[in-house]
């Protein structure tokens, strides 16, 4: 098969598991929600950091979804596949917790917990999860190129919005905001 062969195969393969299983959007949507407001806020408001609560909720939120892919890898059929998703699973409650235990005991700087667990990882991998756990996409080829197309088409959109589109209004506002709270001298 060609590359956009396989990329065209995995795109079916996640619309036929959305298609077939209308429950993931229930966790599909708040993740995605998440993601995206959480890149306008940054985008919009450029001075503000990714701070240590936010990694910790996003951290938090990963291994509630990876604890839900367990769950299902559990209570589903043995096989090859499981394993590989398993360990998948269980490599991001490991990581979940460290960036937890990180970002509650703020043993490293917010600018490295931030690039370690930024949203664009912690929701990207959330959303693997769902796919492959919970969706049952399988952890095929295609589906994986098919998920980092997305991935990357999605990261490209988030910085052009953010570049042409969101830098500025309100930000100028704020900016407004605090001028006008300064004590004049």
């Amino acid at each position: 098969m060609t590359f956009m062969e396989n990329i065209t195969d995995g795109f079916l393969a996640l619309f036929f598991v959305l298609r077939d299983n209308p429950s993931l959007w229930w966790l599909l949507t708040p993740v995605l929600i998440l993601w995206t407001a959480t890149e306008a806020y940054f985008a919009e408001y450029s001075r503000e950091r990714f701070g240590f609560s936010s990694v910790f909720t996003g951290a938090v939120s990963l291994l509630w979804l990876s604890f839900i892919t367990l769950q299902k890898i559990f209570q589903g059929p043995e096989g090859v596949k499981r394993g590989l998703i398993l360990g998948t699973a269980l490599a991001l409650v490991f990581y979940a917790l460290i960036i937890i235990y990180l970002s509650f005991s703020h043993m490293l700087s917010e600018k490295k917990l931030g690039v370690a667990a930024s949203p664009r990882v912690i929701y990207f991998a959330s959303i693997i999860l769902v796919f492959f756990g919970v969706g049952e996409a399988g952890a095929k080829l295609e589906v994986v190129l098919a998920l980092s197309a997305v991935f990357i088409a999605v990261s490209l959109a988030f910085s052009v919005i953010k570049k042409y589109f969101l830098a500025g209004f309100w930000g100028e506002l704020e900016a407004v905001e605090k001028a006008g709270d300064q004590q004049k001298t």
